[in-house]
């Protein structure tokens, strides 16, 4: 719809969008009800916290799918299974990240869904237009779409946030690391071996609980 401009096509696909993401969170919200969760697990938080790893993730399986699509003697079902195992876990997230008010989780998760969401459609639309799918014929002009310029100016405006959400993810890696390698080697000193680590960073008060 995108490629070609059809308006109508494009209603439709973002009504069937919009309904399969409020049926998702809905069922999710009333199961986070039903099964309440006391903190949030690590397949949550892990789809909370988008990296631009993730972004790389949908761009690839756009292009696979649409790949499929062009071409008359490959199935689409596989990449089309793919694209639904990216969009609907962070959709999950998001309802039981309501259920439960944790509201960093399902913003996190929300950030997660528009990226694989905006990146997957602009994938497989540039596909699209390099394939000459465009006006409803293979006779592009070879000029990029409007449509496909705004969706590729969405990509760039989610690197910010992702990009931010990379860098965190790698401070706190190393910063977890050195609490891992300093407290082994003071357990090792009194004679002991480390088995299981947790912290947590009281930024209000700058300290470490273990």
């Amino acid at each position: 719809g995108l490629v070609q401009g059809e308006l109508r096509l494009i209603r439709f696909a973002t009504e069937a969008i919009l309904r399969g993401t409020f049926v998702a969170v809905l069922i999710a919200a009333g199961l986070g009800l039903l099964y309440p969760l006391k903190t949030a697990t690590g397949e949550m938080l892990a789809r909370s916290q988008p990296t631009l790893i993730d972004l790389g993730v949908a761009l690839a399986g756009g292009l696979a799918a649409t790949f499929a699509l062009v071409q008359p003697n490959l199935s689409a079902a596989l990449p089309g299974v793919a694209i639904a195992t990216a969009l609907m876990p962070p959709l999950c997230v998001i309802g039981i990240g309501l259920a439960s008010r944790d509201w960093e989780v399902a913003q996190g998760a929300t950030l997660l869904f528009l990226t694989n969401s905006v990146t997957i459609a602009a994938s497989s639309s540039f596909l699209f237009w390099a394939t000459g799918f465009t006006l409803g014929r293979k006779d592009g002009d070879g000029r990029i779409p409007r449509s496909l310029q705004i969706s590729i100016f969405l990509i760039i405006i989610l690197l910010a946030p992702l990009g931010w959400q990379s860098y965190r993810f790698v401070q706190e890696a190393n910063f977890t690391r050195e609490i891992k390698t300093v407290v082994r080697e003071e357990v090792a000193n009194v004679g002991g071996e480390l088995d299981t680590l947790s912290w947590q960073e009281k930024s209000d008060q700058n300290i470490l609980v273990m």
